[in-house]
């Protein structure tokens, strides 16, 4: 283009025009244009026939075609009911600037950015792309974006409503192959910005950088399939209902490359990442920090290296609710990949019907594992899978491996592995896991625990987590664009009651259903990732669990150290606490560390001991500690039962002042052996502890019976029922009836 020929717009009022054609400024041919502080307000075109989407009948007030952009700054607008700023083609200038807004786009049918060019975008900026063939961004150059929007030109929602619909189409999508193209000369930088309806996302060959970025009902979204060597950086971002694809996919190439997705949520997608690898020798490397990823129709993620190996380390991740499994890597057994996952909690994963083992929580056929303060629940299939035979260094530490349908534990290989100070309970419905050795496999704690060594520091505890919320559902509604369910409940405080995140249970009547990621409440609402209306009927009572552990847990202080276990756990609080405030700090079991704070610390029943008798009509102290208390109940049942975990409470006294240094207590008329004291915070009651079981009894002679309850005895049933008599009770009229010389008994 001449040199000679630019552009330039300010200043200029446009108010309150009918225009029967569709572009009254045309701009072609020009090396630069300036639209700088323009108004725009109320304009409107008269056309009744119907138009193709195809060049030249691309609306504008202001249409540059075959032209470069410089500065397009400062324009206002509202009310128009067609575009103010359309640009066709032609790319920007070496250094262009452009800064719209919410409400006046800029359109755009696609945005070339040479290699020699450097565009930006500023803040607030809402870029509306054309939904049909075209409508990409090109980068082969620079393109750096700060809290923009781009979208469809069809997105009512950000931009204003000023598609010309249905005259041009109804194509939502934007792009062709893909939205945005970063090829290996491209630089992409997005920093608070925002992407909607982009058909296939953001390929990347180039350099990119992602930082507190949204992106929402896309197909696809980020695709890393970079040449030569790069470091690929995606943080502070959130990636909801997008479809079709991973919500981040990364190709590796033979050059060393990594990836580092660090405190994003990964929410409701098609699956949450994908890492792969076109290139046989290409390794994977890739560090996945703070995130969650959690809810997507498939794997939370899924590796798939070849003969390039690699490694992924997971820490401080959650991962639950997904389809299929929380973390896969699969892949020829032959090569070694290395999976570190830490203080993460992978809950609830799979999906009904079972089929073909992807309902796993960590299912690794290939390479070695170092798996480290993890929480591993209530998944569909087996908590954790190790299959490579051929493994040298797994390690399974201080781990939760709690409630998952099939086994806990499914390690296939015979070599032994580092496993210690797991918390084992209530997995399978056939066995509670299986530990293959070189003697044959293990199926119960109990025979890990004979192995000795560390592996007897495994322990069949529940891991004691906050209890779960119940509630009965109303209706549920699930919602096609957004792709979840709404279920009300009959409680319109229902949100006070729980914390997210955490997984739904559709219908506690029924034993084998999905569970389903939720990290919202509203009032009454709860909003599901998925459609979980085939499970929750009207009337039907639901579950919420989390994944923290209650003061009272029996896994807290009972892990062991390792270098392995991170600083943090899964919230960001210290690990290594005294969390039983026994005076020792020691790291928990599991991916969550309870505080050794007051505020939390739990309450101690310390009298009456264990075994203790206490008789019908004498007295005993009660004793117990209660920081952060100021009045407690107390209360007494004298017929616990441990296996059920239920008792009738009956109160002993109210309102009693929490530093009381011992309350007199005046034993009941009961006899049992089942008895306990327990001690609740007046003011909430979800805090409270129970004493050892002691006994209770009169001066009565009893024994125990089968069933572990006192039997009194009852004279007039039990005593001797021949009263005394002076007479003989065996006269010789008696004993003569017997012949003694031949031992016959002529009775018998």
């Amino acid at each position: 283009m001449p040199e000679v020929w630019r552009f330039t717009m300010r200043h200029c009022l446009w108010r309150n025009n009918t225009f029967s054609f569709l572009t009254p400024v045309s701009i072609k041919a020009h090396a630069a244009v300036i639209l700088d502080s323009n108004t725009f307000v109320n304009n409107t075109f008269s056309v009744s026939r119907q138009h193709d989407v195809s060049w030249p009948d691309w609306p504008g007030l202001v249409l540059i075609r075959s032209s470069s952009p410089h500065l397009i700054v400062g324009n206002t607008g509202s009310g128009n009911s067609f575009p103010a700023i359309s640009w066709l083609t032609g790319p920007p200038t070496t250094n262009a600037h452009i800064h719209v807004s919410d409400s006046l786009p800029l359109f755009a049918v696609s945005i070339y950015v040479p290699d020699s060019c450097h565009l930006t975008i500023d803040s607030g900026s809402v870029i509306k792309m054309r939904g049909s063939i075209g409508g990409t961004i090109r980068v082969e150059g620079t393109l750096e974006a700060h809290d923009a929007i781009f979208t469809s030109w069809m997105d009512n929602d950000h931009g204003a409503n000023t598609d010309p619909e249905p005259i041009y189409g109804d194509q939502l999508l934007w792009g062709d192959k893909h939205a945005i193209e970063v090829t290996p000369s491209g630089s992409l930088s997005l920093n608070g910005c925002s992407m909607l309806y982009a058909n296939y996302g953001i390929q990347v060959e180039g350099d990119a950088t992602v930082n507190g970025c949204i992106f929402a009902r896309n197909v696809g979204v980020l695709d890393f399939v970079g040449q030569g060597s790069r470091d690929y950086s995606v943080r502070n971002s959130v990636f909801r209902n997008n479809w079709k694809r991973a919500a981040i996919l990364f190709d590796s190439d033979i050059n060393e490359q990594s990836l580092t997705v660090s405190d994003c949520d990964l929410i409701n997608n098609w699956r949450g990442v994908d890492l792969t690898t076109s290139s046989t020798l290409a390794p994977i490397h890739a560090t996945i920090r703070r995130c969650n990823i959690s809810g997507n129709v498939y794997d939370g993620i899924k590796v798939s290296p070849l003969d390039g190996g690699g490694d992924i380390d997971i820490s401080r991740c959650l991962l639950m609710g997904n389809g299929d499994n929380g973390i896969f890597v699969q892949g020829p057994m032959a090569y070694s990949y290395f999976t570190t996952v830490t203080n993460s909690v992978i809950a609830g994963n799979g999906s009904l019907p079972l089929s073909l083992d992807y309902e796993n929580g960590i299912d690794l056929m290939l390479g070695d594992a170092m798996l480290v303060n993890n929480t591993i629940a209530y998944n569909l299939g087996s908590g954790i899978r190790l299959l490579d035979e051929l493994a040298l260094t797994d390690s399974v530490v201080n781990t939760i491996i709690v409630g998952n349908h099939k086994e806990g534990i499914l390690k296939g290989f015979t070599d032994l592995i580092g496993f210690a100070h797991n918390a084992i309970y209530d997995n399978g419905t056939t066995r509670e896991l299986y530990f293959n050795t070189p003697n044959g496999g293990l199926t119960t704690v109990d025979e890990i625990q004979a192995l000795g060594g560390d592996y007897a520091t495994n322990y069949p505890l529940p891991p004691g987590f906050e209890p779960p919320v119940y509630s009965a559902a109303v209706e549920a509604v699930y919602d096609t664009l957004e792709h979840v369910t709404r279920v009300i409940t009959d409680n319109v405080q229902f949100d006070t009651l729980v914390s997210v995140p955490a997984l739904f249970y559709p219908d506690t009547s029924q034993s084998l259903l999905r569970r389903f990621y939720v990290d919202t409440v509203r009032a009454d609402t709860i909003i599901v990732a998925g459609d979980a209306t085939a499970d929750v009927a009207p009337g039907s009572i639901f579950s919420i669990q989390g994944y923290h552990l209650s003061p009272t847990s029996p896994v807290i202080d009972m892990g062991g150290y390792t270098s392995r276990m991170g600083g943090f756990d899964i919230d960001g609080q210290p690990r290594v606490q005294d969390g039983d405030f026994d005076g020792n700090a020691v790291v928990d079991i599991g991916a969550d560390e309870l505080p050794a704070d007051s505020a939390v610390a739990p309450l101690q029943v310390t009298r009456p001991v264990e075994g203790q008798l206490c008789l019908v009509g004498d007295t005993t102290t009660i004793e117990w500690s209660a920081p952060a208390t100021d009045s407690v109940d107390l209360l007494y049942t004298v017929d616990y039962d441990s296996a059920a975990g239920v008792a009738v409470w009956m109160y002993i006294d109210t309102g009693v002042p929490a530093d009381t240094p011992g309350y007199l207590w005046r034993i009941p008329a009961a006899w049992s052996p089942r008895c306990r004291v327990m001690v609740v915070d007046a003011a909430d009651s979800s805090r409270h502890a129970m004493s050892a079981p002691f006994r209770i009894k009169g001066y009565v002679l009893t024994r125990l019976t089968d069933d572990s309850t006192y039997l009194p005895f009852l004279p007039y049933e039990d005593g001797w029922a021949i009263p005394n008599d002076s007479a003989d009770m065996w006269p010789e009229s008696w004993y003569r009836r017997f012949d003694y010389d031949t031992a016959t008994d002529p009775f018998t």
